[in-house]
Parts: C-alpha cells; sequence; structure tokens
C-alpha cells in the first residue's frame, strides 16, 4: 500500500505542473515519502507541500548556491561539517561563540548551503552539534530570533524528516530565555530531537557522537583543527564536480521511480 500511494503523489504532482530537468530529483520514492510521513500520508496535503517547497527553493536559488561569495562565514569557523553521529548522519558542528551580527541574510544562506551538502554527502538524515559555550545576550536579538525562525520555517516544510538530532553542548542561563522564545515555533517531534548535554562529563557525548569523530576538545579522538583555507578549497574542487556532474545528468534520462 505504501508503494502504491507515493505512486499516487507522483502521478498528481506530474499532473499539476511541468517540470524542469533539476525538479525532477524531488519525485523520487524516498524524498516523496518524507513528506507523506510529515503529512500523515496525506496525498492532498504532501502534494501542496511539495508544490510549495519546490516553489521556495526557486524563489531562494537553492539549486545554484554556492560557497563562492560565502567565504567569510566559513573563515569564522563557526559551522562546518564534522565527520557523523552515532547513526551515521552527517554532522554539522556550530560553535555560536564564534558567530557574528553582521549578514544575516547570508548567514541564513550558509546554513542552507550546509543543508544542501549534508544531503549531497548521504541522502538521509543529517545532524547538528551545537556549542553554545559562549551563547549571549546578542544570540537572542531580533536578527538572531528572525534568522531562527526562517531556518525553523525551512526546515519543518522543505527539508521534512531530515533532521536527525541537536545536540546543544553546555547550553549557559540565558540559552534558556532564547529556547523559551522558539520552541513554540516547533513541532512536537522535532522537540523530542533535542538532546542537551550539559559538559560536566565529556564522555556522555560519546554515546551520541562516535570518539574518532569527536574532536579532542569535546573528549574524542579526532585531532582535526579547522584550516578555513583548506576547507574551503575542499568546497571549491567539491562544488565544482557537483555542477559537471548536474550537467552530465541533464542528458540522462531520468527516472524518478527510483
Amino acid at each position: 500500500e505504501e508503494t502504491s500511494i507515493i505512486g499516487n503523489l507522483r502521478d498528481v504532482l506530474l499532473q499539476a505542473r511541468d517540470w524542469y530537468m533539476n525538479e525532477l530529483i524531488h519525485l523520487e520514492s524516498h524524498r516523496l515519502k518524507r513528506f507523506l510521513i510529515a503529512n500523515n500520508w496525506s496525498v492532498r496535503k504532501s502534494k501542496s507541500a511539495i508544490l510549495e517547497m519546490i516553489k521556495w527553493r526557486s524563489q531562494e536559488n537553492i539549486d545554484t548556491l554556492s560557497i563562492r561569495g560565502l567565504e567569510h562565514h566559513i573563515q569564522q569557523g563557526k559551522n562546518y561539517h564534522s565527520g557523523e553521529d552515532k547513526d551515521g548522519r552527517p554532522l554539522l558542528l556550530m560553535r555560536t561563540h564564534l558567530d557574528t551580527a553582521d549578514d544575516p541574510e547570508g548567514k541564513l544562506k550558509f546554513v542552507l548551503y550546509q543543508l544542501e551538502r549534508s544531503i549531497r554527502l548521504a541522502d538521509t538524515k543529517f545532524s547538528w552539534f551545537v556549542h553554545c559555550g559562549s551563547f549571549g545576550m546578542y544570540n537572542c536579538g531580533p536578527s538572531h530570533i528572525n534568522l531562527t525562525r526562517k531556518l525553523l520555517n525551512a526546515l519543518t516544510n522543505c527539508y521534512p524528516e531530515r533532521l536527525g538530532s541537536v545536540y546543544i553542548y553546555k547550553s549557559p542561563w540565558i540559552f534558556s530565555r532564547f529556547w523559551k522564545i522558539v520552541k513554540p515555533w516547533i513541532d512536537p517531534i522535532t522537540v523530542k530531537k533535542v538532546i542537551f548535554i550539559d559538559g560536566k562529563n565529556k564522555d556522555v557525548l560519546k554515546e551520541y557522537i562516535p570518539a574518532n569523530y569527536l574532536e579532542t576538545e569535546y573528549g574524542g579522538n579526532n585531532t582535526y583543527q579547522f584550516d578555513p583555507d583548506q576547507y574551503l578549497q575542499m568546497l571549491y574542487n567539491e562544488e565544482d564536480e557537483w555542477i559537471k556532474k548536474n550537467i552530465a545528468d541533464m542528458e540522462v534520462v531520468y527516472d524518478p521511480t527510483t
């Protein structure tokens, strides 16, 4: 029955509009299933959600997001991929103390770029490890609250069933104020994915992140030292290969039923 519902959803979507080649990936069975799960297997609601997602991606130019022009966000070292969590999901490490109040729109584009990269790395779920040790008053300011709301809307409406876990590490008292503001915007299922770790015992982190991926700063065995120039070059090379692959894929007859 599950296969039949997915096929039905694909059929009504194909009838709803003309589809560009780069959009057909969103009609793959496992991607449709994510929207169906998020919408209690309602074909009608899932169709509406997917069409809105496609519209949003076009308006925000998601398919052409590039690290070029966002380099200063990498230079800050505040958000980068750092291995996997215990469930094999790509892990994004975020250090709030390295964040600044400038360029909120670029900041959102940068986070969305990293989410898209997570999906390219492993088309499953991704997780976040958020180091909040120096979370301050400015993190609770209007620009950060607005940014958080936009990101939460994107995660809920355009990336359903993509978030694995969020590990909040060493959150100070001021974070509770921030959490009180944003928690009502998060659906209850997602709230359960947020895990608070106080930082008093770093060994607790190893219950969620394998020691070989966990950086030594957090009690792991990973001696990696973030090098922004090296990381940027890797992203440049990766992006160039991705563009070549997309061009090659345009010449292939695509079968979204797989």
